[in-house]
């Protein structure tokens, strides 16, 4: 049994399998699980007989066995340790397929995670879910089966938002994006570009860690966005709403100012008399608003200060004397 040591770092997991001189022999990572992980690196470089052979090792006296306990021991990382048979043969029925859906639940959970690992899992779920669609039969738009390899298999918009945990709107949104910069990418012939040409042929749950900080970089540099709504605006998937511009001021003339200086007089003056003589309209209202106003002003406990009888009757007094006096100027002006 050969050892592998993997660990969770990232927002990824990594596994290894170091030589018997104790250095890094193989190395691979996916999103997945630590488990998977394992498997793929074993399948990889090994065989896939050999990758079904792969089990987590947690029995301290195997662990020493295989010769890895020395390491794990002086490591400032917590390892997980699993060993497979490299000689294993491939049984005699077929492999068993593993959930199609299990790299695109791992990117919908990315995308809940940081900022620069958002837009890279939101590219991923796109072409991974755009990839499934495809794979299980289901027309463009989603909202029906053209031709899909089960009849059991619930509608697209339905199963989409079950699996990932994103409304089926939202996975629209990431498939389109995912789509974009792909097409984007595919269209330059750069040769900065050319591994992330290469990258975005090939399947997400196939990629990994560096090829996630490949694709990272990459949509810094070519795309000034932060957020998903950001990238969409970059991409061309939507257009800022830009508000109407003001209507255009016209001037004002002398007529309108002075009757506006009209209306700023009754505001100030007709309004809270137009206020006393609505509240004056239902007595028992009015009554009760007077008695409880003290004779003269009065300040309260938390500060505030209440006019009394005394200085309103002063003021009302003096309001009347000055509407009088008024009066007569107009009169004898001859104005209305």
């Amino acid at each position: 049994m050969i050892p592998i040591l993997t660990r969770y770092t990232a927002n990824t997991n990594q596994a290894q399998i170091r030589s018997a001189a104790g250095k890094v022999k193989f190395r691979g990572s996916c999103t997945e699980s630590q488990e998977a992980a394992a498997r793929n690196l074993v399948e990889k470089y090994y065989s896939a007989a050999a990758a079904e052979t792969v089990r987590e090792i947690k029995d301290p006296a195997t662990i020493t066995s295989l010769g890895v306990d020395d390491y794990l021991a002086h490591s400032k990382t917590l390892h997980s340790v699993y060993a497979f048979d490299p000689k294993a043969k491939p049984r005699p029925v077929s492999k068993p397929l593993l959930d199609p859906w299990a790299s695109a639940r791992a990117h919908a959970d990315n995308i809940r995670g940081g900022l620069r690992v958002t837009l890279v899992s939101v590219v991923a779920l796109g072409l991974h879910l755009r990839k499934l669609r495809e794979e299980l039969g289901y027309s463009h738009g989603g909202n029906r089966r053209s031709r899909c390899n089960s009849s059991n298999l619930k509608p697209w918009p339905e199963l989409v938002a079950e699996k990932t945990g994103w409304s089926y709107e939202r996975c629209n949104h990431f498939i389109k994006l995912g789509t974009k910069v792909k097409e984007d990418a595919l269209a330059s012939r750069s040769k900065k570009t050319a591994q992330i040409r290469a990258l975005l042929t090939d399947l997400p749950d196939r990629w990994e860690q560096g090829d996630y900080e490949a694709l990272a970089s990459h949509l810094t540099d070519r795309f000034d966005a932060t957020d998903i709504k950001g990238l969409m605006l970059e991409t061309g998937l939507v257009t800022e709403h830009r508000p109407p511009p003001p209507p255009k001021s016209t001037p004002i003339t002398d007529e309108q100012m002075e009757l506006d200086l009209v209306y700023d007089a009754h505001i100030a003056i007709a309004t809270p008399l137009i206020e006393i003589a609505q509240i004056r309209s239902n007595p028992q209202h009015w009554q009760n608003y007077l008695d409880r106003l003290p004779r003269r002003l009065t300040t309260l406990p938390d500060g505030r200060e209440v006019l009394g009888l005394e200085e309103t009757i002063t003021i009302l007094t003096q309001v009347r004397e000055d509407a009088m006096k008024r009066l007569k100027e107009l009169s004898q002006n001859g104005r209305r």
